[in-house]
């Protein structure tokens, strides 16, 4: 509620004023009363005239200065001025120009002529008495807002009805993700929307976590920005508030805040102690690889959890088999049972063998940060695991990351270990456990990939040249019988079996592969580059690139 121009003009010494330029403008907040009977076009400061302020004048300085009165009029809008009211015309100033009624126009300025002798005296306590009531008013609706929350609370009202009321409150359309930015309350947004948002907060998910620092977005196809503030306590993050609009009065500011703390007190009681660690730990284990932690954040955080650091060997990264087919043949709930499983059988495994090692759900793989152990080597316990659940019927593969000499080494081996893990689901090794340390040239190519995930992509571009610019302008197919013949080590029975041709087709394809190229790419030492831009492509590009949202 504020005290505007229009309800200005309803108080008892307005009777006789009258609005006769910039009507527009009526609706302009008044938050102060003052008297201008200097020149400011010589004389204007922000302490002269401040912003949503009534000015009242008679225009003594300037009567004589028709272009001074215009230019007077806008500054007074260029300082947020509510309005101007005109005192003694007739008396002081004869008349009111046409140039000034024209800019007030102009600039939807309110310009109110007094017709009777109002003295300075009576407009400003009128107008003060007004602001002193309002203010008196916004108190007692203060302490409505923090009567109200607390009955919400009291009556142990969930999250979307919190936000539900703060959206009634505020008169603004309102969202609220929680600490997965996961959507609980959407206003009737659409997915798209609801996405971006997601997004957002996911990668500014470490300000949100560590500063609790308030953002302001843009979103295409909604005409206001998006005022995004987190909800959190001392010990937790809970998620992020999402409001359409960005200008708030002191009311509003006092009900975003008020639900904010209703927010974080019903989170809290929803939360039990294990899930409270469970959540400590997993916002632990996300932060530590992904984002930059100092040492201290990184042992004052372990030991918040129970967990000695210092003694991660190395990371392991296990991942349900052919999870995308899974998804397409079963329900949301039957997947989110089957991830809530496996994570819960690997817990429980870990807990069996007397592994201090702790692990946590990412997406539909378990990151564990394996603390060493004189019984079992790191290799073992993956072994393990994976015999455990596959008796359970859930097969998964296993990337075991490079050795830890110390914390700042955790973040490497968990890159190395997913990249083992690829490497163990591609089909270029032998076993569905992979350590990392046993592929060492793999390993120095993530790095090079690393610094320009781009060049892969380039160098299977430059060598397919010949075949994709056929294939595009005679409709072939000769790039998908070319990566066919090399993967079947030029079996051509192989070959014609897999792609469902006869064998004559498929040297016949061959020969018009070798006739796109100088020399024939199937003769060595030209063959090997292309076998190993393709287990490139296979290791970093196609499942790297489907992979690396998880986390």
């Amino acid at each position: 509620m504020a005290l505007t121009v229009a309800d200005v003009l309803k108080l008892k010494p307005f009777a006789t004023g009258k609005v006769i330029a910039g009507e527009n403008g009526v609706t302009r907040k008044v938050e102060h009363v003052s008297v201008m009977e200097v020149d400011i076009t010589e004389w204007f400061s922000s302490e002269l005239v401040r912003g949503a302020s009534l000015e009242i004048s008679s225009m003594y300085a300037l009567v004589d200065h028709p272009e001074r009165q215009v230019e007077a009029i806008r500054r007074l809008n260029k300082s947020g001025a509510a309005g101007l009211v005109l005192c003694y015309v007739g008396t002081v100033l004869k008349d009111v120009s046409q140039e000034l009624i024209d800019v007030c126009n102009e600039l939807d300025f309110p310009l109110i002529v007094m017709f009777s002798l109002v003295g300075y005296k009576e407009i400003i306590r009128a107008v003060s008495d007004a602001l002193l009531g309002l203010d008196n008013q916004k108190l007692r609706d203060a302490i409505d807002i923090y009567e109200y929350v607390t009955e919400l609370l009291m009556e142990s009202r969930n999250n979307s009805s919190l936000v539900m009321s703060l959206e009634h409150m505020l008169e603004k359309r309102v969202m609220y993700f929680d600490q997965n930015a996961e959507p609980i309350y959407i206003s009737g947004f659409s997915r798209a929307r609801i996405q971006m948002v997601e997004r957002y907060i996911k990668n500014h998910f470490s300000e949100f976590l560590l500063h609790h620092s308030s953002q302001t977005i843009s979103c295409p196809g909604i005409d206001e920005q998006l005022y995004l503030r987190p909800i959190y306590n001392k010990a937790f993050y809970f998620g992020t508030l999402v409001i359409v609009g960005c200008r708030f009065s002191d009311l509003d500011k006092i009900a975003i805040a008020q639900i904010c703390n209703a927010l974080s007190i019903s989170s809290l009681s929803q939360i039990s102690i294990s899930q409270q660690q469970e959540k400590l730990r997993t916002d632990f284990i996300r932060d530590l690889l992904t984002i930059h932690l100092s040492e201290e954040d990184i042992f004052r955080r372990s030991t918040a959890i129970h967990c000695d650091i210092s003694q991660v060997e190395g990371c392991i990264v296990l991942d349900i088999c052919n999870f995308k087919q899974l998804i397409k043949q079963y329900s949301e709930e039957k997947i989110a049972s089957l991830k809530r499983d496996f994570y819960e059988l690997v817990q429980s495994e870990l807990s069996a063998l007397g592994d201090r090692s702790i692990c946590c759900g990412l997406s539909d793989k378990v990151v564990i940060l394996h603390i060493q152990t004189p019984k079992q080597t790191i290799l073992q316990v993956a072994r393990s695991l994976q015999r455990v659940l596959k008796r359970k019927n859930i097969e998964v593969s296993a990337g075991i990351g490079y050795r830890c000499k110390s914390v700042r080494d955790i973040q490497t081996s968990y890159e190395t270990a997913r990249l083992a893990l690829q490497i163990a689901t591609s089909g270029f090794a032998p076993s569905t456990c992979v350590d990392s340390e046993e592929f060492p040239a793999y390993m120095m190519l993530l790095q090079t990939y690393q610094a320009d995930p781009g060049l892969v992509p380039q160098l299977i571009d430059r060598l397919l040249a010949p075949v994709r610019q056929y294939d595009q302008t005679r409709n072939g197919a000769l790039e998908e019988t070319f990566r066919a013949l090399l993967r079947c080590d030029m079996n051509y029975n192989l070959v014609a079996e897999q792609l469902f041709f006869h064998k004559n087709t498929v040297l016949q394809r061959k020969q018009k592969i070798v006739s796109l190229y100088k020399e024939d790419p199937f003769q060595l030492p030209l063959r090997r580059q292309f076998e190993f831009a393709f287990i490139l492509e296979g290791l970093y590009v196609r499942k790297g690139s489907s992979d690396s949202g998880d986390i």
